[in-house]
């Protein structure tokens, strides 16, 4: 996380995993709510692993889930699964 101003942040991540790492590409967040953010970031991640993903489409996963919750009120996030896909797919945009 790069915190440009309160509500701006650079979202991105790493996965180091059986000797390798995994970079994900970051994303620029509208912030409303940090708090939960995180925990957001490690669901999408073991998700994406548990559905047996590549790491990076994880850390993308992460990534996205993370952003959708630091994107909304509240520490715990409102995202469905649909949301988290349109957010993969490069829609940014957050239904409030």
């Amino acid at each position: 996380r790069r915190v440009d101003s309160a509500n701006r942040h650079r979202l991105g991540g790493y996965l180091w995993r059986e000797g390798e790492l995994t970079l994900a590409s970051a994303c620029d967040v509208e912030v409303l709510d940090r708090v939960g953010s995180g925990d957001g970031f490690a669901a999408g991640v073991l998700d994406g692993l548990f559905a047996e993903e590549t790491d990076a489409q994880a850390l993308a996963r992460g990534v996205a889930l993370a952003a959708l919750v630091a994107a909304t009120p509240g520490d715990t996030s409102r995202a469905t699964r649909e949301d988290v896909e349109r957010a993969l797919a490069g829609d940014a945009g957050v239904d409030r």
